[in-house]
Parts: C-alpha cells; sequence; structure tokens
C-alpha cells in the first residue's frame, strides 16, 4: 500500500528555471551520515514544467520505531537544477 510505505510534505517554495531546464528533488546528503535515523528521506523527483501552484514532496515512511523529525534550520531535501533532457551517450 503506497499510503503505509510513504507521506508527503506540502512546501511553499516558488521555483522556475529557465527553458530547457528542470529541478531536481532527492534526499539531503546528510541523511546518510546520520546516526540517529530521523533524516527524511525524500523521493527522487524531477519537475520538468513549472506552474504556480503548492508543490509537495514524497518521503519514504520510516521504519517501525523510527520517527523523522523536520527541525528548523536543517535541510530535509536537496535541490538541484539540471537540464531537462540530457543527450547521453553511453560508451
Amino acid at each position: 500500500s503506497f499510503g503505509k510505505q510513504y507521506y508527503t510534505y506540502q512546501i511553499l517554495l516558488d521555483l522556475k528555471v529557465e527553458t530547457g531546464f528542470a529541478i531536481k528533488v532527492e534526499t539531503h546528503p546528510r541523511f546518510y551520515t546520520d546516526p540517529t535515523g530521523t533524516v527524511p528521506i525524500a523521493v527522487p523527483a524531477v519537475l520538468r514544467h513549472w506552474w504556480p501552484m503548492i508543490f509537495f514532496v514524497v518521503f519514504k515512511s520510516p521504519a517501525e520505531g523510527q520517527t523523522h523529525v523536520f527541525r528548523p534550520g536543517e535541510p530535509f531535501l536537496q535541490i538541484t537544477i539540471v537540464q531537462e533532457d540530457m543527450k547521453l551517450d553511453i560508451v
């Protein structure tokens, strides 16, 4: 069931990139060094088309007995700007 494995967080953040670029959302690197297990695990996503509305972020639910904590001033996801459709040649 999707509802038990993931949860969403509504975020008020306006991001708009130039044509040809997209916004990539993913887990913040501090997750990988967190010994407490409280850092939220963002599900990676690429926002290809900007629209003026509130959007939400999807997180993987914590393991049984753990709790994700959103602390003021601490990052909970990473956002990078990428080319919308990169043409890569695999060699």
